[in-house]
């Protein structure tokens, strides 16, 4: 009798270590996927800061004076008072 209740115990222990050991294990898992996916979001938030940056300047250059003409003149084949537009081949269609 003495033995059966002590190979109870001790496989009581065991199932016991086992089932922490699992757990452990499971929470390990668990935090290195949450870890690479608060890296991924952190590179994406990264990218998408320079990119905000990168728009916010053009919208600074498009409300200058300078680049409304360009626009003007390039897009929209305006001309100033005064000056003559002369055209080319090329924006004849030919």
């Amino acid at each position: 009798m003495r033995k059966r209740k002590k190979f109870l115990r001790i496989g009581l222990l065991l199932l016991l270590i086992g089932y922490v050991s699992a757990m452990l294990i499971n929470q390990q898992m668990q935090f290195n996927y949450v870890r690479s996916q608060k890296q991924q979001i952190s590179e994406q938030i990264a990218k998408l800061k320079e990119e905000n940056q990168r728009l916010e300047r053009q919208i600074d250059l498009s409300n200058t004076d300078e680049y409304v003409e360009k626009v003007a003149r390039e897009q929209l084949g305006m001309v100033k008072d005064g000056e003559v537009r002369y055209l080319d081949d090329s924006e004849l269609g030919k």
